[in-house]
């Protein structure tokens, strides 16, 4: 349980002690009252019904003042699904820049390949809000989400494996920082446009993925390179090669990229693909506008405390107004 105002909790405390304070001074007084009404004659009787109507009244009146001050503080358990209509269209764009990109089995290349795809999403959706995440072996978000198309195409052209130094490649960092983008509780629909070669060294791709099923934020994935692979030649001629000196060749892990979409329950398209550009686009359309959307919201408490110390309170009332065995 959580409470929107925490601070009434002391609040409450204090008022269910001066309660019991005020009650106990009653009682004394209540005592003292009744022996000198009967002159100091044999009480046992009558101080018992008193004391029993003091504990059970105390007792009430404490649960009555506690209740109020919990729904005060604006108690809240457990989570409900609620119906609302989204509108709008909210994408993340994780870009792979590792240097695999670099391959050409794509033409140009797969980095400018998919630098392009984006370019005419922006163009189809101009209403819609973009952020970009790039990715290696670390993800950094160079823009959260933004209408502004201008910083997003120069961004774009400026993606390179040199903005990130952290070697090695992990799909499940830019998935995760790709999500963190997409705001919570919004009527918008969110999802994630990944695009990548699949191959993955380090992190949990599906446990990143089932994070943004979670979150009903789909994953859009797109495959950019070939089964048949390519070597990868940097921008100054040089062929990558690994530690024995042999020139990596880099292929497209389709089956992982595929999983990914699965399991976010997103898509997924090869790049080169007839047709792979209007998949995406038809996707994203049908969600941009007027969709029924189901969105978890914290349940209030509030009601059923308030309810509590209103039963409470009658509780007391019908303590101290009944007569006990005609006396009081």
């Amino acid at each position: 349980m959580t409470f929107v105002y925490p601070a009434f909790l002391g609040f409450t405390v204090i008022a269910v002690s001066l309660v019991v304070l005020i009650q106990v001074f009653v009682l004394v007084k209540a005592r003292h009252d009744l022996r000198l009404l009967l002159h100091e004659q044999n009480t046992r009787a009558i101080e018992r019904v008193l004391v029993w109507k003091w504990v059970l009244s105390t007792l009430f009146v404490m649960l009555s003042v506690a209740s109020l001050g919990i729904a005060l503080t604006g108690p809240e358990y457990g989570q409900r699904e609620i119906e609302t209509s989204r509108d709008g269209l909210d994408v993340s764009i994780v870009f792979d820049v590792s240097r695999s990109m670099y391959a050409s089995d794509i033409e140009p290349s797969r980095l400018a390949a998919s630098r392009d795809m984006v370019a005419r999403l922006l163009t189809d959706f101009p209403e819609s809000r973009f952020g970009l995440t790039v990715f290696r072996g670390a993800a950094t978000r160079l823009l959260p989400l933004t209408r502004d198309d201008i910083a997003m195409q120069y961004a774009l052209q400026a993606l390179s494996p040199d903005m990130i130094t952290a070697p090695g490649t992990s799909i499940a960092a830019g998935i995760v920082e790709g999500l963190a983008t997409i705001p919570g509780g919004s009527n918008r629909f969110g999802a994630i446009l990944l695009l990548s070669d699949g191959e993955s060294l380090t992190g949990d791709d599906r446990a990143a993925a089932q994070m943004a099923r979670d979150a009903r934020v789909p994953i859009v994935v797109v495959g950019v390179g070939s089964s048949d692979g390519s070597v990868i030649r940097l921008p100054d001629g040089d062929l990558v090669r690994d530690v024995a000196g042999n020139v990596v060749v880099s292929l497209l892990d389709e089956q992982n990229l595929r999983a990914l979409a699965d399991t976010s329950e997103g898509l997924y398209v090869r790049i080169d693909e007839p047709g792979a550009y209007e998949t995406v686009r038809r996707f994203l359309s049908r969600h941009a506008t007027g969709e029924a959307a189901f969105m978890e919201e914290r349940v209030s408490r509030s009601p059923l405390f308030a309810g509590l110390a209103v039963f409470f309170l009658l509780l007391y009332i019908g303590v101290k107004v009944i007569r006990w065995r005609n006396l009081f």
